[in-house]
């Protein structure tokens, strides 16, 4: 019975490997894509708020 009990729970860790790492994986691929761009992200949104700042600037002299 014992025997049975672990067959089956290797069988079940195997496709839940076969159906979680990829799963896991893509999540952490995502998440590598979004730390990559985030300073770019950072630095457009920080560009665009210097360069409103510059034109209001302007505009009022």
């Amino acid at each position: 019975m014992a025997v049975l009990v672990l067959i089956l729970i290797f069988v079940f860790l195997y496709f839940a490997s076969k159906i979680l790492i990829p799963f896991f994986t893509a999540i952490l691929k995502l998440f590598a894509l979004l730390s990559a761009i985030s300073p770019f992200i950072i630095f457009m949104v920080l560009g665009a708020a210097i360069w409103e700042i510059i034109n209001t600037l302007n505009r009022e002299n």
